[in-house]
């Protein structure tokens, strides 16, 4: 649905909120100024005018104008470059998160790039743990997700897996999770069987 670049970056705010030169501002602080030549007020499709790198930037731009409680990036800056990204987190942290005007959480697959602009941090580690049924037999292992608090001050490991192998690893843990599905759906089946006999 086409909307304006004025309203992309004031919503939930009303279009008249912000003055144009604080919009601009803004966009020149992400290094989007360029999008000023568009309009404010033209109706275009986000989707397929802006890059997905000018859409990050864009979304930075809207956090530094509407100064929500909360930021939560999930990979938020997979298409920019790594200055970009260092750039982009420093406004952040330089204009929200250090005046303590807002809070910052941020997923990664990479600890060490974004490690420096958070206190706390968390891991997410695949485990697979066995389930018990009614008898107190062990059915198919079921996979779940642990969350682990990582000490302050220490070393944030790096994923050293290319992005090939993490794909593989990533189809892989599908693979085993569909037969592990399939295996319990068999068992159920069995025992719904056994049970009309």
């Amino acid at each position: 649905m086409p909307i304006t670049l004025r309203q992309a970056l004031v919503f939930p705010e009303s279009s008249n909120s912000f003055p144009d030169a604080e919009i601009a501002t803004v966009l020149e602080k992400v290094r989007l100024a360029e999008l000023l030549a568009l309009g404010l007020d033209e109706p275009m499709d986000v989707n397929t005018v802006l890059s997905g790198g000018q859409f990050q930037k864009l979304m930075v731009a809207h956090c530094l104008l509407v100064n929500p409680a909360f930021i939560l990036l999930d990979e938020s800056m997979a298409h920019l470059s790594q200055q970009s990204q260092h750039h982009l987190y420093g406004l952040l942290i330089d204009e929200l998160i250090g005046p303590g005007l807002c809070g910052l959480v941020s997923t990664c697959h990479n600890p060490q790039d974004l490690g420096r602009y958070h206190q706390v941090h968390y891991r997410i580690s695949r485990k697979v743990r066995e389930r018990c049924d009614s008898t107190g037999s062990t059915g198919s292992g079921l996979c779940t997700r642990k969350l682990e608090l990582v000490e302050p001050g220490a070393a944030v490991e790096a994923d050293t897996t290319s992005p090939v192998q993490d794909v593989h690893r990533r189809l892989a843990e599908q693979d085993e999770e569909i037969a592990m599905l399939q295996h319990a759906v068999q068992h159920l089946r069995e025992k719904s069987a056994s049970r009309q006999d």
